[in-house]
């Protein structure tokens, strides 16, 4: 059993609530696999930039990298990063 974070259980929900992919990438998975806890989480969705602020509108999100479809969020000390399939 691979224990997710409350929160990023959150916002998988939330995404699939709006019909959604979206899934956990990178070290994360790696992190999760080997039974450690992750320091920060990649997330990757095929919601378009303009759906993920929809998506996120009640978190605070830094838009910094919209122009690449990534956007990052941090919630209880918990660094976020959310992007786009390329």
């Amino acid at each position: 059993m691979i224990n997710i974070d409350n929160n990023i259980d959150k916002i998988i929900k939330l995404f699939n609530d709006h019909k959604k992919e979206i899934y956990v990438v990178g070290g994360a998975t790696r992190d999760l696999l080997l039974g450690l806890t992750p320091l920060d989480y990649d997330l990757t969705t095929n919601a378009l930039p303009h759906e993920i602020e929809t998506i996120l509108k009640d978190y605070r999100i830094d838009k910094r990298g919209k122009h690449f479809g990534s956007y990052s969020l941090v919630v209880d000390n918990l660094s976020i990063q959310i992007t786009t399939y390329r």
